[in-house]
């Protein structure tokens, strides 16, 4: 956006190793990484439709009480 349309806000973005849901791992698929978009003005977060379903589909398979309760996001560094 700040290239395309000359806009104010710089948005970082880094492909996510891996993502933790209620104590319970999502499945990233390789082929496809997950990417995470740095936002500073977003108090929420927004997900593909895939990543809301696989996650929907575990949290009713294990009766959980929030889809998105507690999320952690891991990231590899260059030094790994």
């Amino acid at each position: 956006l700040n290239q395309k349309y000359r806009a104010p806000p710089v948005h970082y973005t880094a492909k996510a190793a891996s993502f933790i849901c209620n104590g319970l791992p999502l499945r990233v698929d390789s082929k496809n990484p997950a990417l995470v978009i740095f936002d500073t003005g977003l108090s929420g977060m927004a997900v593909s439709d895939e990543l809301f379903d696989g996650r929907n589909l575990q949290a009713r398979k294990n009766r959980e009480k929030t889809l998105w309760g507690d999320v952690r996001v891991e990231f590899e560094t260059h030094q790994g």
